[in-house]
């Protein structure tokens, strides 16, 4: 590239050539066009790194002079690539700018619509809430009108419950020690668990005896127990896995 130059010898040719009194009067667009210039072979000595390109009111000035034609043809394809790239990097920044924006106002949306969602449950635990002491009211005065009613019932339905869990418990106690007896031939270790769970359950004649069958049906060391009871032995009980049978007298 070379630079183009001129010497004027006389104002008359300033007067008579409009575009050389045009050029001659656009002394500010002459040192926009030599910062360009200069802006552009930094881009191009940079490897055309972002950091070096134009931006805000130097590029918004760069742009408004490349907007005459006569000034854009002025410019070498290294130039016009340097505005284009700021050009460009202006406008990405503008969309991400724009972007950042779009997400702010959603989140700022969601935001409204979670505590308009929070104040809307809020207002419904009250409510609520209201209708559950309301409710209660109604039956605290029921059950002071029938209070003498509903004690003497709950306390019949406690014994009563009372009863039925021990007789549960007998009938189960009474079932272990059946099976116990069933496993008694076959399967001693069985027998003597069974044995023991239907004494864990209830203390009866018929559990005790049918545990001390079961201990004395086989020579207990044939079960790895080890036995050295000189006297009745009053309870036994039985590790979680089933290996090992505990016995005190």
């Amino acid at each position: 590239m070379y630079e183009r130059w001129l010497e004027v010898s006389h104002e008359a040719l300033i007067r008579g050539w409009p575009q050389l009194r045009e050029w001659l009067s656009d002394r500010e667009g002459q040192r926009l066009r030599a910062q360009i210039t200069e802006s552009a072979k930094e881009w191009e000595q940079h490897k055309r790194d972002d950091s070096v390109l134009y931006r805000g009111v130097r590029l918004a000035q760069a742009l408004e002079w490349r907007e005459k034609e006569v000034n854009r043809l002025d410019l070498n394809a290294l130039e016009l690539g340097f505005l284009q790239e700021s050009e460009s990097l202006r406008r990405r920044a503008q969309e991400e700018k724009e972007e950042q924006r779009r997400r702010e106002l959603e989140r700022e949306r969601e935001l409204r619509e979670q505590a308009e969602r929070l104040a809307e449950e809020q207002k419904q635990r009250a409510d609520d809430q209201a209708k559950a002491r309301s409710r209660d009211k109604a039956r605290l005065v029921v059950i002071g009108g029938l209070g003498i009613v509903a004690l003497l019932a709950a306390a019949y339905g406690f014994v009563a419950a009372q009863q039925a869990e021990a007789a549960a418990q007998t009938s189960l106690a009474l079932q272990l020690a059946a099976q116990s007896s069933q496993k008694l031939n076959k399967h001693l270790a069985e027998s003597l668990l069974l044995g023991v769970a239907a004494l864990s359950k209830r203390e009866t004649p018929e559990t005790k005896g049918n545990l001390y069958t079961a201990l004395r049906a086989k020579p207990p060391s044939l079960l790895g127990f080890q036995w050295g009871h000189t006297a009745e032995v009053t309870s036994v009980a039985f590790s979680p896995d089933g290996k090992t049978l505990a016995s005190a007298s």
